[in-house]
């Protein structure tokens, strides 16, 4: 009996959708029959239509393609959700791969626990040798659940969760102005869902042993990007810190004179490292207050 559609967004990768969708038939096992996969294309320009129909037969599992002309994430989630035929949406990220474990995980936290809505862990990997200012622990998921429990003080990531499609239907799906948009970098569209199905009464809830490796791409690897992907994160996120404009006057200036004298004194701390640790944080705190400008001017 068909339980779970895997529902797989993507946008101009068919390599990396390739090896998470081999990933996917590598680690299945005998849940093949319990789900289909469908992976949405949303407006790519690149092999992705191709790879995918190539496919189309030759998988334990049926996979459906699937075409979104319009640019962003969460259109593109919305359409998995409008085409998929199991009563349960599992969205994997195509930089995902899952492990031996994923699918019993996904199926145990579904027949025994009463969640409307939940997510796992993800640990980084790397295809390349990643620069030294990146921190060692940069792409794994901090947790504070140790098993599976109500959603308490972690959050559902957009990588790895599971929601009734019921439920995300009956409650608007994702947010169309919020998360990626083709090159551009959004974020908050799960944040905000799961905020919003919170305050509704839903149960929602966090499962650490649901697990997926998610790849720490190269373009990760330009502090540049980590600024502006701090200011998206500030601008699409919860919108609540009433100290931001203190913090971003106080702690920046002493972290900036600490990073600066370490630069000068330490010569295996780059100008790339003063730059991360000094701004990055910073930069969430801007992006939260281009927010409040914007809106307050009806932006």
């Amino acid at each position: 009996m068909l339980e779970v559609s895997v529902i797989i967004c993507s946008y101009n990768r068919s390599a990396l959708l390739g090896k998470c969708l081999d990933q996917v038939v590598l680690h299945v096992k005998n849940h093949s029959e319990k789900l289909e996969v469908i992976v949405v294309d949303n407006a790519s320009t690149d092999q992705t239509k191709e790879m995918v129909l190539s496919k189309i037969g030759k998988l334990p599992f049926e996979l459906i393609y699937v075409y979104e002309p319009r640019p962003g994430l969460s259109n593109a989630r919305n359409k998995g959700a409008k085409e998929a035929r199991a009563p349960w949406l599992f969205y994997l990220d195509d930089d995902g791969l899952v492990v031996d474990s994923t699918f019993d995980q996904l199926f145990d936290t579904i027949h025994h626990y009463d969640f409307d809505f939940f997510g796992g862990s993800y640990q980084a990997y790397h295809a390349a040798m990643p620069p030294d200012w990146l921190p060692k622990n940069y792409g794994n998921k901090k947790m504070y659940a140790t098993t599976s429990d109500p959603i308490g003080q972690d959050n559902i990531s957009g990588g790895i969760m599971v929601i009734k499609k019921s439920v995300l239907l009956d409650n608007g799906g994702f947010k169309s102005n919020l998360g990626m948009r083709s090159q551009a970098i959004g974020y908050g569209e799960e944040a905000e869902l799961q905020h919003r199905l919170q305050k509704a009464g839903y149960k929602l809830g966090i499962n650490p042993q649901f697990l997926m490796l998610h790849l720490v791409g190269e373009h990760k690897y330009h502090v540049g990007w980590h600024l502006r992907a701090a200011f998206a994160q500030g601008r699409d996120g919860p919108q609540g810190s009433h100290n931001a404009l203190r913090s971003l006057m106080w702690v920046m200036p002493v972290t900036l004179i600490r990073c600066t004298k370490r630069w000068a004194t330490d010569r295996s701390y780059g100008f790339d490292h003063l730059i991360y640790d000094t701004f990055v944080n910073p930069m969430v705190i801007v992006g939260y207050l281009w927010s409040k400008i914007i809106s307050r001017h009806g932006g």
